[in-house]
């Protein structure tokens, strides 16, 4: 590995543990379900939501998924005019 592929992909997960922690990204959307009643978000583990409702059967990036275009090998998003994911390369 060269020094600016080790930059590359030491600035790439930083990237991803900052919006982590702050609250963004797919890792985050996939531990959220949205309240059926209320609309707040809840840890996905949860069935029922702290206002007495039911939280939705999906994630919040499985809602996410229904409106996008994404790699049905690693679930990456990706743009409606790319033919190959960036992330894994299998073609779409």
């Amino acid at each position: 590995m060269t020094i600016e592929e080790f930059r590359v992909t030491r600035n790439e997960n930083l990237r991803k543990s900052n919006m982590e922690r702050y609250g963004f990204g797919l890792n985050v959307m996939r531990n959220i379900r949205i309240c059926t009643s209320c609309g707040r978000p809840a840890s996905a583990d949860r069935i029922h939501c702290s206002c007495g409702g039911v939280l939705s059967g999906e994630t919040l990036f499985q809602q996410y998924k229904k409106r996008h275009r994404f790699c049905h090998r690693c679930d990456t998003i990706v743009a409606n005019d790319v033919k190959f994911c960036p992330e894994c390369g299998h073609r779409i």
